[in-house]
C-alpha cells in the first residue's frame, strides 16, 4: 500500500529491503492471514472466499478449505490481483521491528487497520463540524424550542457581482439568483449541511477568482486605452511641425 507523504519520515531508509524480507523471505510470498499468493489474479467473493488455482478448491478468509459457492453467491464473483504489503501490527509506522511486521494482502490489511480508519473518520467529521461552527455558530441538531428565542434566519452566501463590458460590477436584480445558495442549520442532517457548506465555499472561491481575473483584464484594457490617448496628441504636434 502507498505511504502517506506526512508519514514517510517515520519509515527507515532501508524500508524497501525490510518490507521485501517480511513479505517474501519470511511469509514466502503469501498473505500470512488468508494465504493468497502475491501477484496472482484470483476469483473472490464478497464474504472473503477465494479460489485457489493450485489446489483447485475454495478457501475462506483464513486460508482454510471452504464450501463451493452456489448460484446466488456466484453473482458477486469478481477478479482481484493480490498485492502484499508489510503491515504494522500496532499501527505505529515508527515501530519497524520484525515481530511488529506481518505480510498481508490488501483485504486483510484493510481489515486489520479498520479500527484505526474508523478513528480517523471520526476525527475528520469532527473537523468538518468545527468548520461549520466557525462560520455559522454553534452546531445544533433538529428544530429549536420556542423558549430559546425566535428562529434564526437562514444565511445567504452569494457569488460576487460579475463586471460588465464597461468594467463596472453588475449588481444582481434579486437576492436569490442562480449562484445563490441558502444554508440553514435547524432542520438539516449533519452530512447534508456539511456538503452544502463545503460546496458553497468552493463555489464562492471559484466565482471570486473569476471576478478577479475579469477585473485584471478590464484594468489592462483601460491602461492600454489611456496610453494610446496619451500618445496621440504628441503625434499630431509632430505632424503639424513637419508641415
Amino acid at each position: 500500500m502507498p505511504i502517506r507523504p506526512e508519514l514517510r519520515p517515520l519509515y527507515p531508509p532501508h524500508w524497501r529491503a525490510l518490507s521485501h524480507r517480511v513479505r517474501f523471505e519470511r511469509a514466502g510470498g503469501r498473505c500470512q492471514r488468508c494465504g493468497r499468493p502475491h501477484g496472482a489474479l484470483l476469483r473472490c467473493l464478497p464474504d472473503g472466499r477465494w479460489f485457489d488455482p493450485a489446489a483447485r478448491t475454495w478457501r475462506d478468509g483464513r486460508g482454510r478449505p471452504a464450501r463451493w459457492p452456489d448460484l446466488e453467491a456466484a453473482i458477486g464473483l469478481r477478479t482481484t490481483r493480490v498485492i502484499l504489503a508489510a503491515a504494522h501490527l500496532d499501527h505505529d509506522p515508527a515501530n519497524n521491528r520484525l515481530r511488529n511486521l506481518k505480510g498481508l494482502c490488501q483485504r486483510c490489511h484493510l481489515i486489520h487497520d479498520r479500527p484505526h480508519h474508523l478513528a480517523q473518520r471520526h476525527i475528520t467529521y469532527r473537523l468538518r463540524n468545527a468548520l461549520g461552527d466557525l462560520f455559522l455558530g454553534v452546531y445544533r441538531r433538529g428544530p429549536q424550542p420556542d423558549s430559546a428565542g425566535p428562529p434564526r434566519q437562514p444565511r445567504l452566501i452569494t457569488a460576487p457581482p460579475q463586471p460588465q463590458a464597461g468594467g463596472r460590477p453588475r449588481t444582481p436584480d434579486r437576492p436569490a439568483g442562480r449562484r445563490t445558495r441558502i444554508i440553514g442549520r435547524d432542520t438539516r442532517e449533519p452530512c447534508q449541511f456539511e456538503d452544502d457548506l463545503i460546496g458553497s465555499l468552493e463555489e464562492y472561491r471559484i466565482s471570486w477568482q473569476k471576478h478577479r481575473l475579469l477585473l485584471a483584464r478590464t484594468g489592462r484594457e483601460q491602461s492600454l486605452i489611456q496610453r494610446g490617448a496619451a500618445r496621440q496628441p504628441g503625434r499630431k504636434e509632430g505632424a503639424s511641425s513637419r508641415a
